[in-house]
């Protein structure tokens, strides 16, 4: 007999070395963007709780040193990716990244949600709540701890199949100075934190042209 993982999803997970002091200055600048912005009114999209806050998408056009810093990294991280999935095809001058930094306090998360208009979705995490060992004290299981990224099966018939509805969601657990790489159409969502500490992602949308 031969079984074949057909329609396998490419997810890949990466990590930046020495990102210390890159981390602490895209933090510090995202937070510094939300106490200039907050009193605009900026839409949450995604995310959900009072505490949390998410910059407009502009986050890689504002000229910041530590930002430019991350432009370098990702874009060679995202050409990688790119070159794997595509057998070694190359990503045009013109393909554009769009981000934004989403910032969770205790009880906020991200509700399931899809990035329709990209051809990559990409998470970076510069700040990760002190304590946190993605153990939440008041869940009956660990399938799903606090603080975490999760990744619902593409296939929608496949979570309502007894055989497969506990593996339907696949959990990663975010550490400072990693990220995620994976289609757009992929659905996902985070847990909340449980900690008086923030949790700061970078998300960002690539715009690959036809």
């Amino acid at each position: 007999m031969v079984i074949h993982g057909a329609f396998q999803t490419p997810i890949a997970e990466y990590d930046f070395e020495d990102s210390g002091a890159m981390d602490k200055g895209l933090s510090e600048y995202i937070l510094d963007i939300e106490k200039a912005e907050k009193s605009e009114g900026n839409p949450q999209f995604s995310m959900t709780g009072v505490a949390g806050y998410q910059t407009k998408d502009d986050l890689l056009l504002r000229g910041n040193p530590f930002v430019d810093e991350f432009i370098s990294r990702i874009s060679k991280e995202i050409a990688t990716y790119w070159s794997a999935i595509t057998n070694g095809g190359t990503l045009p001058d013109n393909t554009r990244l769009v981000s934004w930094g989403n910032i969770y306090r205790r009880g906020t998360l991200s509700v399931a949600h899809t990035h329709p208009e990209s051809n990559m979705a990409v998470t970076y995490y510069p700040k990760i709540p002190k304590g946190m060992r993605y153990i939440d004290p008041d869940a009956k299981s660990e399938a799903a701890p606090q603080g975490a990224f999760l990744i619902n099966d593409p296939r929608p018939a496949a979570r309502y199949d007894s055989s497969f509805a506990a593996q339907s969601t696949v959990v990663f657990l975010p550490k400072q100075g990693s990220g995620m790489i994976f289609a757009g159409w992929v659905e996902h969502f985070a847990t909340p934190i449980y900690l008086d500490d923030t949790r700061i992602c970078i998300s960002t949308n690539v715009l690959v042209p036809k």
